[in-house]
């Protein structure tokens, strides 16, 4: 998918823990993961705007997200330094 939508590459795939998000009428389960990547062609092209995690926090990104960066992703949970971002 990635690779077709934004012409990305998956270098690495890292499963996180499963989050869960309750709204009034109905729960939310995510499964995160995360991903380095390289890019294999011109992903300017695509109405997708890219953020490091911790600039999508200064943004309006709905709250399960948030969740997610805070208290889930740090660069050493999958074994990454912060160089790999």
């Amino acid at each position: 998918y990635c690779l077709d939508k934004w012409e990305i590459k998956i270098d690495t795939l890292c499963e996180l823990p499963a989050l869960h998000h309750q709204f009034t009428h109905f729960k939310l389960r995510i499964y995160p993961k995360l991903l380095t990547t390289t890019s294999v062609g011109s992903t300017l092209q695509h109405d997708s705007i890219w953020l490091y995690p911790f600039d999508a926090l200064q943004q309006g990104i709905p709250t399960p997200v948030r969740k997610i960066i805070k208290h889930t992703w740090t660069p050493t949970v999958c074994n990454l330094s912060v160089n790999d971002f």
